[in-house]
């Protein structure tokens, strides 16, 4: 009884390390990022030249009519997932959502508003 206690023991604890735990973690960006400090870098009065010099081009451009109001947007999303599993009985994972876009107003060719939505989910 003893040995065959003592080879079910031997036999549990063979097996438990090929199915204990098993991890991951994956982290997608997509889009423009701008920090606050290249964001600090536009200023009223700067061209939209200098906007797309220094940030790239927008995801998106919005303009009114008569073309002389235009609204940039250059959007960033970051998702990072996390998952795991013990003893293939529990599995969980959970995923974190960052978003934020930039958004630079021009009248007349010139910056008159920098601002910036950001959001998690």
């Amino acid at each position: 009884m003893n040995t065959l206690r003592l080879a079910s023991i031997a036999l549990a604890l063979l097996l438990l390390p090929a199915c204990l735990v098993t991890k991951g973690t994956s982290n997608k960006s997509s889009g423009t990022y701008v920090s606050s400090a290249t964001l600090a870098q536009i200023t009223d009065g700067e061209s939209e030249a200098f906007v797309v010099d220094l940030l790239g081009e927008p995801s998106r451009r919005i303009e009114k009519a008569n073309g002389t109001v235009v609204l940039l947007a250059w959007d960033w999303e970051r998702k990072v997932s996390r998952k795991g599993a013990v003893l293939l009985v529990f599995a969980g994972g959970n995923e974190d959502e960052q978003r934020a876009t930039t958004w630079v107003r021009l009248e007349d060719g010139q910056v008159t508003l920098v601002w910036q939505d950001t959001g998690a989910e």
